[in-house]
């Protein structure tokens, strides 16, 4: 008897559990957290200086970056609720570290260095998301995103010198070059704007899973990007491949 009482408490108490997300609860849910993002059609051919032939390939890979923004969750059903958002976030990629040496004489090699090269992309999302609890606190969630194109920069860090080296000495002599206003290129950063080079707008489908613990809500999502969004004729499409790991506050009204 004593454990058929304990069996009947703990169901009460699941019930009860499983009764906080309400029909008609309406929630406010900050978030922050990382993307992880890369892009399709981003790779480029690094030119040889001296003739101007392609040398390698340069492949963008996955960045990792910030993610924060606010959802507003309605709970539509016992086991279904909608959600709508607006996140800032920044997306793009980044390259590995390039060096290239020119010989220009025997004792003499023209050096350029490309370092910390990433593109940063800075959407601000409005996710439309339906989510459906499949356990208690944990739900599949999927919908439509629209993108609105803030910013775009591509930027790195160049170095280029000469190397001259004594022949009887063996010592080497580095002379810096310069840029057109003077400046030495020694790890000098260079901030490029390429938003021209992509479309204003994105359209996504979310695709992942959320746990809520009390009022934490953690949440994983992986953008199924739908368009191509590079403004010129290339032979890639561009494409945002991003993940977004946040974690937020449920505050119900």
């Amino acid at each position: 008897m004593k454990r058929l009482f304990l069996l009947i408490a703990l169901i009460v108490f699941v019930l009860r559990i499983d009764a906080q997300n309400r029909v008609g609860t309406f929630s406010i849910i900050p978030r922050v957290g990382v993307c992880i993002a890369n892009m399709t059609g981003q790779d480029y051919y690094k030119v040889s200086l001296l003739d101007g032939v392609p040398e390698h390939k340069i492949s963008s890979k996955y960045n990792s970056d910030f993610i924060v923004g606010v959802d507003a969750q309605y709970q539509i059903l016992d086991k279904v609720a909608i959600s709508l958002g607006a996140f800032y976030t920044r997306q793009g990629c980044k390259y590995t570290d390039d060096a290239e040496e020119y010989p220009q004489e025997e004792n003499v090699t023209w050096v350029e260095l490309i370092e910390n090269a990433y593109k940063d992309v800075d959407y601000l999302n409005i996710p439309l998301v339906a989510h459906l609890y499949v356990a208690k606190g944990f739900s599949v969630n999927t919908g439509i995103q629209l993108g609105i194109l803030t910013s775009a920069h591509y930027k790195y860090e160049q170095t280029s010198f000469t190397e001259i080296t004594n022949k009887e000495t063996n010592e080497k002599t580095i002379n810096f070059d310069k840029n057109k206003e003077g400046e030495l290129l020694n790890h000098y950063k260079v901030n490029q704007n390429v938003k021209n080079t992509l479309k204003n707008l994105s359209v996504s489908i979310p695709v992942g899973v959320s746990y809520e613990y009390q009022n934490v809500v953690l949440d994983a999502r992986y953008n199924i990007d739908l368009g191509n969004y590079a403004t010129m004729d290339i032979s890639e499409k561009v494409k945002n491949k991003a993940f977004f790991f946040t974690v937020g506050y449920k505050f119900d009204l």
